[in-house]
């Protein structure tokens, strides 16, 4: 049917902080929320295995990260994706600038590989991946995830690349920067358009209630994923971290997205605009 509407509502960073995964895990009791994915290298993950069971019928996928947090290999095998103090190397420039060398890449696909076991031995289904940062939309990364997640059995990568016409306009200006070089990467890698459309980069940290409204109003027939961040962040010591990382957590901005998520005007604009709440995994 044309006129069918299908929105995977999504949260990224599960296993962040304890936080963090609590606006998670709220969102999907008492709101919209159907799907998260999981980062496997911050020190929330293990409260995230111990609340998953507050939401079993929540959809999960590998938020993968090779640019925060501690790698999952040991990190001799993995040390151009590293800083001098065992973390990742944080800088988007960084990675792209790598990304043509064949032992970088040969690491990435060890450290990617090394967080899917790591997931799927800690009892998770992933249905879905993602990345920090969208690391996964550099041309050659973007072609090894492909591979590993053919390995794995996993169908769905998302394509972070998001539709120029619609409703709210862009209200913080990096938002538009970012739009604008994943949409350049896309240009220039192998990834094509995929059966699931994406929205979440034009207001990424901003998807309050009313933008949110604004969207499922104004949202095309077709199968989406709309992502947001909520929560709230804390780490037991934010030095370790970068700073820009540490604000992206700690923004209050979070508890505006997690307001949205359980808001009775994004339950009635949702119904209004006969959305089918899905899965990743309901997708035929």
């Amino acid at each position: 049917m044309p006129d069918v509407k299908e929105v995977v509502f999504h949260a990224d960073d599960f296993g962040w902080s304890p936080g963090i995964n609590e606006g998670i895990i709220d969102s999907h009791q008492h709101g919209i929320l159907t799907s998260t994915s999981v980062i496997a290298t911050m020190p929330g993950l293990k409260d995230a295995v111990r609340r998953r069971d507050e939401a079993p019928s929540l959809g999960y996928g590998a938020h993968l990260s090779i640019n925060l947090g501690r790698p999952i290999s040991a990190p001799k095998s993995v040390n151009l994706l590293l800083d001098r103090n065992g973390f990742f190397q944080y800088s988007y420039l960084y990675h792209l600038r790598k990304s043509r060398n064949k032992i970088y890449l040969d690491q990435v696909r060890r450290e990617i590989s090394a967080q899917l076991t790591k997931l799927g031995d800690l009892g998770f289904r992933l249905d879905h991946v993602n990345s920090q940062s969208h690391t996964h939309m550099i041309p050659p990364i973007h072609n090894l995830f492909k591979e590993v997640l053919q390995e794995f059995s996993i169908r769905h990568l998302r394509r972070s690349v998001e539709p120029w016409h619609g409703r709210p306009r862009i209200r913080n200006p990096m938002n538009f920067v970012k739009c604008l070089t994943l949409e350049t990467l896309d240009t220039f890698g192998s990834t094509s358009p995929g059966m699931v459309q994406f929205v979440g980069i034009r207001h990424s940290g901003l998807m309050d209630t009313q933008t949110m409204v604004n969207y499922l109003r104004h949202l095309k027939s077709g199968t989406w994923e709309i992502a947001s961040h909520p929560g709230t962040g804390e780490l037991d010591d934010d030095s370790l971290y970068p700073q820009s990382a540490v604000r992206h957590m700690r923004s209050a901005n979070r508890r505006l997205e997690w307001e949205a998520l359980v808001s009775d005007e994004v339950q009635t604009a949702l119904h209004e605009a006969e959305i089918n709440p899905i899965r990743f995994s309901d997708i035929g």
